[in-house]
């Protein structure tokens, strides 16, 4: 008796687990009849999923709840519960609104002690959300998919070990590569060698958690060899534990950029015409030199080299011919000089050259094959032979020499010293002191009669207003005199081989609507200062480059006259 009572609580209190289950759960709950599969009770979430009340749906057959897909299907799943206790499945119900949702649905039977069904259980849950969040995760992976496919730029999932895991097809073009070569290959392969460690740094960084990305510009070899620029961005992606899985890489070809600088450095580095280095980048290379004979005590020669009656090249047979007697002494000048001397053009008909580790015997003597070198520069005009003769000026450079500004001035004191005693020689000094005299007393004499007249202003400039302006305004100073105006560069050059002026003050926008218009000028005037009008700040470091100096146009006509006169920079 008392085995038959603690049975019955034990039942009573499964019926009660069982009863506070089925009230509760937030999942609906059908209890069916299992042969005849009419439904016995629901319970609340059951209702709240199909809409109604319990009493819609007890004593009707289960088949109300499916669509009619799932309706033809349900005798199989029927017959699937009765031989397995335990049916799972995704069906489309429909609810008595008559609108069609998603479930997801389990059955259990149970049975008598001769094997008998009872009842059958069935659990369902509205698969809506999850459906919704499956179709929004695989639209996002369809998304990224199409984006890694078709990119217009390189994508790449590579290894912890540097393997290519996955490529693109913009990455195959622009590698020259397949897919299939790729993937048998790592990045270090086709990274150029002098790229190479700085990537394996940065890989180094996002391995240790020290950055989570990082862009770096650097070269690929192609298929064919070639090198090319590439931008590249890769970051790391990570397990849930914060452990690295691979890394993500985005690979943008910036070869045509690098084209561009290389050209634009060039603009800023040559002069056109002869494509030797310009004033401003050779000025840069003298200074290192000076440097390195102060600290490594080497020994250099920097020779100025002035063409000798120059002007009457120009004035009987055109600046066409002028042109290219100048390139022809360039070509000279660049055949006689070892690889590691550096030449340039300075402007005019003035060239300069740094011999480097060479001591004052060699200098001089190389000094000398270089004045016949330029002697024996001829071209053809006319059915004549033209040719000039130099003027080489040399400063020795060693640990004692100041600066590339003492240098200079020591050079171009030694030139005018072998002016005055003749065209086509060579003269030699070492120290500022022993020539200051000199070339005070030379450039006084190369530019007679100018101190004792006003400066001679040729403006260049777009504006018709701004060249009134400049008239107006300066013509209340003495000391300076506006011979000639100009528009644009046709009119510019022309003023510049008539007007013989001693600055002439050249707008910014004409000097960006023609690159090589300061080279001209400097042709055309050799004698000339070309003061840059500026009228943006941010324009000053490029227009230094090319012109003496410059001014902003919104400067005071004060601080522009004591340009003129003294070649300083207002601010």
């Amino acid at each position: 008796m008392t085995r038959d009572i603690g049975q019955r609580l034990e039942a009573d209190e499964l019926r009660s687990h069982w009863e506070l289950t089925f009230a509760t759960s937030s999942r609906g709950i059908a209890v069916t009849d299992p042969v005849s599969g009419v439904i016995r009770s629901v319970n609340p979430a059951f209702v709240a999923m199909h809409g109604g009340s319990a009493e819609d749906f007890v004593g009707q057959s289960v088949a109300m709840l499916l669509t009619d897909e799932f309706k033809a299907r349900l005798p199989q799943l029927m017959a699937q519960a009765d031989t397995t206790v335990h049916v799972r499945t995704e069906t489309d119900h429909v609810r008595l609104d008559g609108s069609v949702f998603p479930v997801g649905a389990e059955a259990y039977t149970t049975y008598s002690a001769d094997g008998r069904p009872l009842v059958r259980v069935a659990w369902f849950e509205d698969l809506t959300e999850k459906r919704a969040v499956e179709m929004a995760r695989r639209e996002a992976e369809a998304l990224t998919e199409a984006a890694f496919v078709a990119a217009p730029i390189g994508m790449a999932l590579v290894g912890l070990d540097g393997s290519w895991l996955r490529v693109n097809r913009a990455l195959c073009d622009l590698t020259g590569y397949s897919e299939a070569d790729l993937l048998q290959m790592t990045f270090q392969k086709i990274t150029h060698p002098d790229d190479l460690d700085a990537d394996l740094a940065h890989v180094e960084q996002l391995l240790s958690g020290e950055i989570d990305r990082y862009s770096m510009e650097k070269r690929y070899l192609t298929s064919a060899s070639d090198p090319v620029w590439i931008n590249l961005s890769a970051s790391v992606i990570r397990d849930a534990r914060r452990e690295p899985l691979h890394f993500v890489a985005q690979i943008e070809d910036i070869s045509e950029r690098k084209r561009l600088e290389a050209s634009l450095q060039r603009l800023a580095e040559r002069d056109p015409l002869t494509d030797l280095w310009n004033r401003r980048r050779f000025e840069d290379e003298l200074q290192r030199q000076v440097q390195r004979c102060q600290r490594y005590h080497e020994r250099a020669a920097l020779l100025i080299i002035d063409l000798d009656d120059f002007k009457p090249v120009n004035d009987q047979f055109g600046h066409t011919v002028g042109d290219e007697l100048l390139k022809a002494v360039a070509s000279s000048l660049r055949m006689r000089l070892r690889v590691t001397d550096a030449l340039g053009r300075l402007g005019g008909d003035e060239f300069a050259v740094i011999l480097t580790n060479i001591t004052a015997d060699d200098g001089a003597a190389l000094a000398e094959q270089l004045r016949h070198a330029v002697a024996a520069s001829v071209v053809r005009a006319h059915g004549a032979e033209v040719s000039v003769a130099a003027s080489i000026g040399i400063s020795f450079l060693d640990r004692h020499t100041v600066s590339e500004s003492v240098a200079m001035v020591d050079a171009d004191a030694a030139m005018y010293d072998a002016k005055a005693r003749g065209a086509g020689l060579v003269r030699a000094r070492g120290h500022r002191a022993e020539t200051a005299a000199r070339l005070h007393k030379a450039r006084r004499a190369d530019a007679a009669g100018r101190r004792d007249r006003p400066i001679r202003i040729l403006h260049c400039d777009d504006s018709e207003a701004y060249r009134s302006l400049v008239v107006e305004m300066l013509g209340v100073h003495d000391s300076v005199e506006v011979v000639a105006q100009a528009a644009d560069p046709e009119q510019a050059l022309a003023a510049a081989r008539t007007s013989t002026p001693d600055v002439i003050l050249l707008d910014s926008s004409l000097m960006l609507a023609c690159a090589s218009l300061v080279t001209q000028l400097r042709d055309a005037a050799p004698a000339a200062r070309i003061v840059a009008l500026s009228g943006l700040e941010r324009e000053a470091s490029s227009l230094g480059t090319l012109a003496d100096t410059y001014v902003h146009k919104s400067a005071s006509f004060d601080a522009l006259v004591d340009a003129v006169h003294n070649g300083s920079t207002p601010g």
